[in-house]
């Protein structure tokens, strides 16, 4: 490889670079995380109210938010849902339209970005299935929001998420345990967490290792 330098959102994909182009790659790659939008927040029991009646959503409800792509395993989490619970996808593609979907679950596509917060706001717990993540923004958008997770051990989630989810194998017994029961609490320090992924310390970390390097060819 032939960059002078690599940035990468997490350790997970920095890891995954020296595995394709070998170890000395990850001399050279920095890890700069994401950030997420200072719109994800706790909505005000008006706004979760709207989002039910707009979607006629449950009271009660599991959360998942992403591609329908294989590696992000929705198929599973449907199949392992605990029979009378309910279960929301918000999703689209045409990895969707081949989902099995059975009782309890409602898909949701073309949701506007205004209204993920108050949907995380509502949602009991939000679940992350996946296989692979380089990053994985839901799993902070629902921190931010108050939401408790379950997400997986696969890829950078481990690294996002900290200690502050529920981590499990992605398995169908694993996923329908930890629907039978989910996590509460934690969401203030879960909150504080989220808040450290910001766009302007991206920014910032970012310029300085372009600085760095200009400082090197002048």
């Amino acid at each position: 490889m032939r960059a002078s330098h690599l940035i990468a959102v997490s350790e997970a994909t920095r890891g995954d670079l020296m595995k394709r182009y070998g170890e000395g790659v990850g001399g050279k790659t920095s890890v700069i995380h994401e950030g997420i939008s200072e719109e994800f927040h706790p909505a005000s029991e008006e706004e979760k109210k709207r989002v039910r009646i707009k979607y006629e959503l449950p009271e009660i409800f599991f959360l998942y938010v992403g591609a329908a792509k294989e590696h992000k395993n929705v198929q599973m989490l449907i199949d392992a849902l605990p029979q009378g619970k309910a279960l929301v996808l918000v999703t689209g593609g045409k990895e969707s339209v081949a989902l099995r979907l059975k009782d309890g679950v409602i898909m949701l596509s073309g949701v506007p970005e205004e209204d993920l917060p108050a949907l995380y706001s509502a949602a009991a717990c939000l679940i992350s299935p996946s296989l692979a993540e380089g990053f994985n923004f839901p799993v902070l958008e629902a921190f931010a929001c108050g939401c408790p997770v379950i997400a997986t051990k696969r890829g950078s989630t481990p690294e996002v998420a900290g200690s502050f989810a529920s981590l499990i194998e992605p398995t169908p017994e694993e996923l329908r345990k930890a629907m039978e029961n989910p996590p509460v609490g934690n969401t203030l320090e879960a909150m504080a967490h989220a808040k450290t992924f910001s766009w302007e310390r991206a920014a910032k970390q970012t310029a300085d290792i372009y600085a760095s390097l200009l400082s090197r060819i002048r």
